[in-house]
């Protein structure tokens, strides 16, 4: 039997899940929702699916922004 241990960062009830609007809003100065999905769908940000809505992890996300930044790529 596996045991699955959560870390905590990534917790949804220590962290709870953004819309792409609070994405595009909080995270990535004001770039419109329509684009937070569309990054999403083209896998340049994590998300995860609940049904039919996408959410976002915000340390994920923070984490994808800092890797792309060290790195110099862009979104």
């Amino acid at each position: 039997m596996s045991s699955k241990i959560l870390d905590d960062v990534d917790d949804p009830l220590v962290f709870p899940l953004l819309t792409a609007a609070e994405v595009g809003r909080d995270l990535l100065g004001g770039v419109p929702a329509k684009t937070v999905h569309l990054y999403a769908r083209e896998g340049r940000l994590p998300c995860v699916w609940i049904g039919k809505h996408q959410r976002f992890n915000r340390p994920s996300v923070e984490r994808t922004l800092k890797s792309l930044a060290r790195t110099g790529r862009r979104l």
